[in-house]
């Protein structure tokens, strides 16, 4: 998700907090985990190539991984993505990404 998403968030549900570049990242950090569902409250830096140019990096909510079955499960339930895009006013759909070393 971009600044503005971030931005809109803390405007929405935490205005008392700072929101300008690095801060609005921080605040948003800070915050966010405790207006989402419990099964989605993790948040991690995703790098999306472009071709010929430097990688995109973006701030993602972890719905569900492969990384076990119970969070496997997560990845089938259309509702919990809708609750966390309703939350940050967007409609991206979800996506699978690679995990990776940075």
């Amino acid at each position: 998700m971009t600044l503005e998403v971030m931005d809109r968030f803390l405007e929405n549900y935490e205005p008392d907090l700072p929101r300008y570049m690095t801060k609005s990242l921080i605040s948003f950090q800070k915050s966010v985990g405790g207006y989402l569902p419990p099964e989605a409250r993790r948040v991690t830096y995703l790098e999306i190539p472009e071709e010929g140019d430097e990688p995109i990096v973006l701030l993602g909510i972890i719905i569900a991984s492969n990384m076990t079955e119970e969070d496997l499960e997560r990845s089938k339930r259309p509702e919990l993505v809708k609750e966390v895009q309703e939350l940050l006013q967007i409609d991206t759909p979800a996506a699978w990404y690679r995990f990776g070393e940075l």
